[in-house]
């Protein structure tokens, strides 16, 4: 999957939605594997060291989201791997 936009209802009131670049799962009987890619194109440095404070949240926030997509409904979810990969735009003027 590239650039999904995923919405996990909550309740009545809430969705908790986001856009995932890139998502790679293979669905096995009752199991799911996946593996989410999150590109960065900018100068920033992706750490997780803010993660206690409540900051940095973007790649657990897609391990939820993926965990709860209808695709995978019913299903043992494996998160296999959660990778960054930095982009350098200016070499490129495709799309990703």
């Amino acid at each position: 999957m590239l650039e999904e936009n995923i919405d996990v209802k909550i309740d009545e009131l809430f969705t908790f939605n986001g856009r995932i670049d890139k998502m790679l799962y293979k669905i096995d009987g009752d199991n799911a594997y996946i593996a989410i890619i999150d590109y960065k194109t900018g100068g920033d440095t992706p750490s997780l060291k803010n993660l206690e404070d409540g900051l940095n949240l973007q790649l657990p926030s897609y391990i939820y989201l993926a965990s709860n997509m209808e695709e995978f409904k019913d299903k043992k979810i494996t998160i296999i791997g959660i990778y960054l990969q930095k982009i350098n735009m200016a070499n490129t003027d495709k799309d990703i």
